[in-house]
């Protein structure tokens, strides 16, 4: 059968494309719906800080914004946007509903909500061990309810896509084609750059296309070269954002809260955050 996900079985292929035939009257319109992909282009890069703070920033535009965490299964020693973000203690009294675990159930995904702060939040927990094949990632994508879908996706996750699909070089730039913006995530220390060479030839297909590709440079300090900086990515069209103090991410650790304050706040991320939130709201 040829679809969008190219090898894909056709059982696969309805079972990620069923909303479009068991939709309710309260569904909102896939014409409505817009994606945002943002894509760490490291491990490490500050990818969910920053799709977060989209998120929150954003959220009054829409009436379901929705913030998708792909992501590998976690390590036992890795630490989890979960506890980064003390969602233990927003969902304290009515539970976590976790995408992951009604993936592994074969459950239906449309009534999943984890509301909090008027953004739907799905990111791993420890216990989310299922990793996502590409029918899986489709299915998230098409079947979660939002108006608005911001996708913290990691380096890992996108690399491990393309090693699943040897046949198919084209595949991770074909799935990013499907959001309206993808915004690339870079941090500018020099090991985290070489470490984002395989992710730049991956994405380049979006070039090829035409398609909105916003670059940022996450945490942006004094150090930087920043001939050496434009050298090494072709371009000197990108977005800053700066590097945020540890006592401030203590902080709001410590008192289960986002960053958004520190780029709403910030002199020096104030012209690019207010373009990456125009990009969310203008779509």
């Amino acid at each position: 059968m040829d679809n969008i996900l190219g090898t894909l079985s056709e059982t696969e292929y309805r079972s990620i494309t069923r909303f479009e035939r068991d939709v309710g009257s309260d569904t909102i319109a896939p014409s409505l719906r817009r994606k945002i992909a943002v894509v760490g282009m490291a491990d490490g890069v500050g990818t969910t800080t920053v799709a977060a703070a989209l998120a929150q920033a954003t959220c009054a535009n829409y009436t379901d914004m929705t913030l998708l965490s792909l992501t590998l299964p976690p390590k036992l020693s890795e630490p989890l946007d979960y506890d980064a973000l003390g969602m233990d203690r927003w969902f304290e009294l009515r539970g976590y509903q976790s995408c992951y675990q009604l993936l592994r159930e074969e459950a239906s995904l449309r009534k999943c909500d984890c509301m909090h702060k008027a953004v739907n939040w799905h990111v791993r927990t420890r216990i989310d061990d299922y990793k996502l094949n590409m029918a899986d990632t489709y299915r998230l994508i098409a079947s979660l309810r939002y108006d608005c879908l911001i996708c913290d996706m990691s380096a890992d996750f996108l690399m491990d896509l393309f090693l699943t699909h040897p046949d198919d070089p084209t595949a991770v730039g074909r799935l990013l084609l499907d959001f309206d913006e993808v915004i690339l995530v870079y941090n500018p220390l020099p090991s985290k750059l070489l470490a984002s060479v395989e992710l730049m030839e991956l994405t380049s297909y979006l070039d090829t296309k035409s398609h909105r590709v916003t670059r940022v440079m996450n945490q942006f300090n004094k150090g930087i070269n920043i001939k050496e900086l434009v050298r090494f990515l072709r371009t000197s069209n990108y977005l800053v954002l700066p590097a945020i103090d540890a006592d401030i991410i203590c902080d709001a650790q410590y008192n289960c809260k986002t960053l958004i304050e520190n780029f709403e706040s910030s002199k020096l991320a104030k012209k690019s955050w207010g373009k990456l939130k125009a990009i969310v709201t203008s779509l």
